[in-house]
């Protein structure tokens, strides 16, 4: 997660969207948390006892949350 403002953080995930960006990720690193976006109206959020799965984005990928937290 950079420190940009949220409103910024929802136009890039939007445009990311609207060009063909099947999938979002945004990282919260100090609440060891994954926002997982597919459209502008669909939103997951991950916590570290869940699995991240890559659905169509990448098909085939998944790994437990705190997997992507190890060693912060």
């Amino acid at each position: 997660m950079s420190s940009e403002t949220a409103a910024r953080l929802r136009t890039k995930i939007g445009l990311y969207l609207k060009y063909g960006s099947k999938a979002v990720w945004v990282v919260y690193p100090d609440e060891r948390l994954i926002e997982v976006h597919w459209a502008i109206d669909q939103v997951k959020i991950l916590g570290q006892d869940q699995i991240l799965e890559g659905h169509d984005a990448l098909p085939g990928f998944s790994t437990p949350v705190s997997a992507i937290f190890e060693g912060l």
